[in-house]
């Protein structure tokens, strides 16, 4: 069975788009020049050999050295052209520090907040839908054709090109992964908790309560507020929406396990 790896992940990230914060609508933020990095860079790994299966569609007649990783954007751009070939890349994707912002927007899904100039991916556009009645308020149903593009841009993605994606990439992947100083781990390992994580996104039916203490939109029931911030982004982007995301992650994990 071939593995798709990290990249049908980005497609399903791309999918959960979306501001983290419940928000009146601001201007977008600009991305920073640099992303900071903890730890000591560490000399990249191989891809483990269990990991992908040995014979893999080629993309090009001979493969050119991996450059390093502070000289990768322009491969990586590459690859996300390759993956996405029907939208604009800077339109979804920051393009610069393209492996390092991918791996710290995986990483980060856990965290109670996403570093938002940081990550890879661009915020939805246009301002986030309540539904208000007499003292209380409402996740709006019409957010879920927002983020409705996302979900079928992740449906999209061609297996063979994120195979290779990923049996190229990996090593550049992992060297990103280990100078966030985070683990010791393998991104790959960390790969798997996270979308283990996602997929444990309790299931809310019915409208789901909000309050508004500030400017920023929280949600009424305290154990939903305390999720992750990934978990908010499934919350957020409405319950078919979310079922498409949490197939496809389950898709991508039996794949990434045999």
């Amino acid at each position: 069975m071939k593995k798709t790896g990290l990249f049908i992940l980005l497609g399903v990230l791309t999918a959960l788009a979306a501001t983290l914060f419940f928000r009146n609508p601001a201007p977008p933020r600009q991305p920073q020049t640099s992303l900071q990095k903890v730890g000591t860079p560490a000399p990249p790994q191989a891809v483990p050999s269990n990991l992908l299966p040995h014979s893999l569609p080629s993309m090009e007649p001979v493969q050119k050295p991996l450059p390093l990783l502070e000289n990768a954007d322009e491969e990586g751009q590459q690859w996300l052209a390759r993956l996405f070939p029907q939208i604009r890349l800077e339109e979804v994707f920051f393009l610069d520090h393209v492996i390092e912002r991918l791996v710290l927007l995986v990483h980060s899904l856990t965290e109670s907040k996403l570093p938002l100039d940081k990550v890879s991916l661009r915020t939805a556009s246009g301002p986030f839908r309540v539904q208000t009645e007499p003292e209380k308020i409402f996740i709006s149903a019409e957010n879920s054709r927002r983020y409705a593009p996302f979900t079928r841009l992740a449906e999209q993605l061609d297996s063979d090109t994120a195979v290779a994606a990923y049996q190229r990439l990996y090593p550049l992947l992992q060297q990103a992964y280990e100078e966030l100083g985070v683990s010791t781990g393998t991104f790959h390992q960390r790969l798997l908790e996270v979308i283990d994580h996602l997929l444990a996104t309790p299931e809310v039916k019915g409208p789901i309560a909000l309050v508004q203490p500030h400017v920023l939109y929280q949600f009424a029931d305290p154990e939903l507020e305390a999720l992750s911030a990934g978990q908010k982004i499934l919350l957020r982007i409405g319950p078919e929406n979310a079922a498409a995301v949490k197939g496809k992650l389950r898709e991508l994990r039996s794949r990434l396990v045999r």
